[in-house]
Order: C-alpha cells, then sequence, then structure tokens
C-alpha cells in the first residue's frame, strides 16, 4: 500500500478510501493495478467527480480489480478502448472480483472480440451495484464476437444490482446485461439492458 499512499490521497481504508479525481488518477489506478499484479484486495478507492477521458485506455493493461470502487454518484464519460486483433477481450477491467458501485459509464465506446461495459468476467462474490453503462459495444469481426453491457461471462456467486445498460451492442452474439456459466449461481435484481 505504501507506493499507493505516496500517489493518492487517503489510505484505502473503508473510511479513508483512496481518492481518484482526475483521468491522470484513474489511468495511474489501473495502471498500477496492472503492473504491479496487484489486485488491490479489500482496498477502498473513491472518485470525487465526473471524469471525462481525453486519451483512449490501454487495453493491453487491463488490469483485475479486487478491491471496492465506489464511483459516488460520479460518471466516467467519453471512454474509448479498441483492438482489432483477434480474440481481443475489451473491458474496463479484465477480471472483477471484489465491487464496483455507485459508477456511470457515459457517452463511450468499447470495440473487439469479446466487448463488455465494465468487466470481461467476474467471479467469486463479486458485485456490481448502482451503475449504468451508456456506450456502444461493437465488432467488426462477423464470424465470433460477443457484446455484453456489464460483463461477459459470470462465474460463482456474482451480483448485479439495481443496474441498467442503455445503448448500442453490435456484434455477433449480444447478451444485453451479460452472460453467466452453467455452472454459476449469479444474482441478479432490478437490472435491465434497452
Amino acid at each position: 500500500l505504501d507506493f499507493l499512499k505516496s500517489e493518492f490521497e487517503g489510505d484505502g481504508t473503508e473510511s479513508n478510501p483512496f481518492l481518484i479525481k482526475s483521468e491522470a488518477d484513474f489511468v495511474k489506478f489501473r495502471n498500477y493495478a496492472y503492473n504491479s499484479k496487484s489486485d488491490f484486495l479489500n482496498i477502498y478507492f473513491k472518485q470525487t467527480n465526473d471524469i471525462t477521458f481525453t486519451n483512449n485506455l490501454s487495453i493491453s493493461e487491463t488490469p483485475s480489480f479486487a478491491g471496492i470502487y465506489d464511483g459516488a454518484g460520479y460518471t466516467l464519460k467519453n471512454i474509448n478502448m479498441e483492438s482489432t486483433t483477434g480474440n481481443s477481450r475489451v473491458s474496463l477491467f479484465y477480471e472483477l472480483i471484489g465491487t464496483i458501485k455507485n459508477l456511470g459509464i457515459q457517452d463511450s465506446t468499447f470495440i473487439g472480440w469479446s466487448i463488455s461495459g465494465i468487466a470481461d468476467k467476474m467471479s467469486g462474490n463479486s458485485v456490481i451495484e448502482n451503475c449504468f453503462v451508456q456506450a456502444t459495444l461493437s465488432s467488426s469481426n462477423t464470424d465470433s464476437s460477443y457484446a455484453a453491457g456489464f460483463v461477459s461471462s459470470i462465474n460463482g456467486n456474482a451480483k448485479i444490482l439495481n443496474s441498467y445498460f442503455y445503448g448500442v451492442q453490435n456484434a455477433v452474439t449480444n447478451f444485453g446485461i451479460g452472460a453467466y456459466r452453467a455452472d454459476s449461481t449469479p444474482t441478479f435484481i432490478n437490472v435491465f439492458s434497452n
């Protein structure tokens, strides 16, 4: 945690979370998770305002996340992530093991093979709660491609609660909110997709 304390306000606890205030902060948070190979297990982050992105987010450095990210009712706007390589997985996080809550993703575009607004997959007891994704999810692959508003593959006991997707899904297979494995036991409460 020491390197995070030198970069963000807060100490990563529930009562004093690390604060994400800008595009630079979010990119730094995401890159640290990937480069340190840390999924930030049980570490708390909180967004303090709407963040509008002016640069594309990296596809190759998409981290897993096992902490708690509280958007505090704010949005991430104008996210652009694109990959034209085969079997590319395009999402804000690769695997969600923790919690994303109170967050909006707005006016954003995700382009690839397996495309989702928040995570490529959810595992364990992960949670998405009080979130929305307003985005275009698309693929130029006409043989096989997948789009899901929140997550492309749900494993375990993951939950999506009080959340919605509104936008465009343009892939060979479109899953609305998300898809789940036959051996998983996900919970969906008050979720919808246009």
